[in-house]
């Protein structure tokens, strides 16, 4: 986590880091999280628990714009730093991704369609009145935030208190490592959003003669991405 700035009475900054390590080619699983473009200091806390909390203590400790109200409720940008074939000093690629890569429908709308997914799996196999099915839709549209999903529920009589526990895989496409996608071997890149601002960056890095290479990744689902590649020998 990067410290936050105050610039024209509002907080920027204080980006998100999350760090995913696979020995093979695909990323390895998003555990009680998903990934995500945006995130604030709240939802983490609310979802890891004492672990989540731990971490906020840690970042008051750094940041020292912590004491303003909404340190803990602006939403900060999310990279996740990606390695694959960790073990692999030929095959090796190592990422720093925007959170827009994964997150290419609303979060809200992707935990809505996967309670009605599981109704509707349900429909198949147990005789559920047609009544039912019809409002079922309706009610899925507000069982939409993560943090609230993913509490302990204390529920009378029980000796348990069961917990969902969402996980998140990436499929082909929301992997930046995908061998379509052209990311070559034994390279440290960064793969943002192409727009304006990152283009208007990679033309200064072009001006400078650096060792970069600069190229576009087409993702099938949510268009181009800027590419920042450079070489490890």
């Amino acid at each position: 986590m990067f410290k936050s700035i105050f610039e024209n009475s509002r907080l920027i900054g204080g980006e998100i880091l999350e760090l995913k390590d696979s020995k093979g080619g695909s990323i390895a699983s998003f555990n009680s999280t998903i990934p995500t473009e945006y995130k604030t200091l709240k939802e983490i806390e609310r979802l890891n628990g004492s672990k989540g909390k731990i971490v906020i203590k840690i970042a008051e400790i750094f940041d020292k714009n912590s004491s303003y109200p909404e340190w803990k409720t602006y939403k900060r940008k999310c990279f996740y730093l990606i390695r694959t074939h960790k073990k692999d000093e030929n095959k090796v690629k190592v990422s720093i991704v925007d959170g827009a890569f994964f997150e290419t429908i609303p979060e809200k709308d992707l935990i809505s369609t996967m309670f009605q997914n599981i109704f509707n799996k349900h429909a198949k196999e147990y005789p559920i009145p047609d009544k039912v099915k019809e409002n079922a839709s309706q009610v899925f549209q507000y069982l939409t935030d993560h943090s609230l999903i993913s509490f302990s529920q204390d529920i009378p009589k029980a000796s348990i208190k069961p917990r969902l526990r969402i996980m998140a895989e990436a499929k082909n496409e929301g992997n930046p490592h995908w061998e379509k996608y052209n990311i070559p071997p034994k390279t440290l890149n960064l793969i943002i959003k192409a727009d304006n601002g990152s283009k208007t960056v990679g033309n200064i890095i072009e001006e400078s003669e650096l060792p970069i290479e600069i190229f576009t990744i087409a993702h099938q689902n949510d268009g181009e991405f800027l590419v920042f590649s450079y070489k490890v020998r």
